[in-house]
């Protein structure tokens, strides 16, 4: 037996429409006439015959009638089955409307990174953590694409035309100060938001973020602790560049509003190994002599040295008799990349850095992911990829990723809670440490 939707019928008088009227005319005009003379007798039948024309004439006019009732009631009863429970209509059903989800904004990062080169263990060290850094987002909206500038200005610039040829809404890095100024100076390149790694404040500004510690807030967190540790006197040694100068100006800064002294002010060429040399025997003969733990107590070189070319400072420094066992010595957080096993006279230096339990945790979690231990420098890319997560959503408020960047009173890094300022540098909590003391 067929299974279907069973319907339900309730007549009414639209049945009447089924009959046509003039068999209904006839029907009774014959009963009528047949059965009269039986009834009323055999006059009757003369008599009706007589006003048959008229009586034709009159049942035309009822048929008339019931034909409009029929016009008029088919309608009412036409809705009346089609309200019925289960009725089924003849007439096509609107095609579903689907509820399409709205579609999934995206943001494409482009991660730009020496990953060719000198500093490419640098560089893929960092994008394994960028990588982490979606993976703990659980962003679906962002997508990341290396591309490699092999630490060259002009391969940088390269790298960010193509990054932004092919969609990309926000740069990640690149890692030098030198790299962001090409960038930058490229006409052809949209201001798109560049978030870098640099610390290098002249080059922050406009479109462009530093991730990177500033040696303004560094040297003055810095310096303040070493004035709490009784350190009055303090020598600088600093190369010639925009890092050194930077690290000088600090130093400045904060001792003309500090109990601090700035006594020596040794600078040298990078590239001139005799400079160096000379800047050291400067600084030498400005250190007391006498007793470490009396005199040199009140004494400290800040050296303004990236922790990648320490190795040339160490080396003088054991040449030349200075030692951090006799005087404090001490340096910005970029001394996270130095391998103080290799550098005797600086095993008990002073340097900053962020929360370092923070970034010890950091790196049990990279190393379960792609063993052995990250650069220091790692977690900035990590920490980079949080951000743009947080700032992609809050550009639904404030119009633009650019202006979320600006605009939040902080972000959540891995060592704590990050903010820029108005210049667009990153300002965080900072602690300081000695380096043999450092378990990561």
């Amino acid at each position: 037996m067929p299974m279907g939707v069973a319907t339900t019928y309730k007549p009414g008088f639209g049945f009447l429409c089924f009959k046509p009227a003039a068999i209904w005319i006839r029907l009774l005009s014959w009963l009528i006439f047949y059965l009269s003379p039986r009834i009323f007798g055999g006059n009757m039948k003369f008599e009706f015959s007589l006003y048959r024309a008229q009586l034709r004439r009159a049942m035309r006019n009822i048929a008339w009638i019931w034909l409009l009732l029929a016009v008029l009631i088919m309608p009412a009863a036409a809705q009346n089955l089609a309200m019925q429970p289960g009725a089924v209509s003849n007439s096509a059903a609107p095609p579903p409307q689907l509820s399409m989800a709205p579609p999934i904004q995206r943001l494409k990062i482009a991660l730009l990174l020496p990953l060719t080169g000198p500093q490419s263990p640098l560089g893929q060290a960092m994008q394994n953590a960028a990588v982490m850094g979606i993976y703990a987002s659980s962003d679906p909206r962002l997508a990341i694409v290396p591309y490699d500038t092999a630490g060259k200005p002009e391969q940088a610039q390269l790298a960010a035309t193509r990054a932004v040829a092919e969609g990309a809404g926000v740069i990640l890095g690149p890692l030098y100060s030198t790299e962001v100024r090409a960038i930058k100076n490229n006409p052809a390149m949209p201001p798109i938001p560049i978030l870098s790694f640099s610390n290098d404040s002249a080059a922050a500004g406009q479109n462009v973020f530093l991730l990177g510690m500033t040696p303004q807030t560094e040297i003055a967190t810095l310096l303040h602790d070493l004035e709490q540790r009784g350190v009055r006197i303090v020598h600088v040694l600093a190369p010639d560049t925009p890092y050194g100068n930077g690290v000088l100006d600090a130093a400045k800064n904060h001792a003309s509003r500090s109990g601090v002294k700035l006594q020596t002010i040794a600078t040298y060429s990078s590239s001139n190994p005799k400079q160096l040399l000379a800047a050291v025997q400067k600084i030498k003969s400005a250190l007391p002599n006498g007793p470490s733990n009396i005199v040199n107590s009140y004494h400290a070189v800040l050296v303004g040295e990236v922790g990648g070319r320490l190795g040339a400072v160490d080396a003088n420094f054991q040449k030349i008799g200075i030692n951090s066992s006799d005087v404090i010595i001490a340096g910005p957080s970029s001394w996270l990349e130095a391998n103080f096993a290799n550098l005797p006279s600086l095993q008990q230096s002073y340097y900053v850095l962020p929360d370092p339990k923070s970034m010890q945790q950091f790196a049990v979690k990279y190393g379960s992911y792609f063993g052995g231990n990250p650069p220091g420098l790692a977690m900035m890319a990590f920490d980079g990829v949080q951000i743009l997560s947080a700032a992609f959503t809050g550009a639904a408020q404030t119009g633009s990723i650019q202006a979320a960047l600006s605009s939040a009173p902080s972000f959540h890094a891995s060592a704590g809670l990050l903010r820029f300022n108005p210049q667009n540098m990153a300002e965080r909590q900072l602690s300081v440490i000695r380096a043999d003391s450092r378990n990561f």
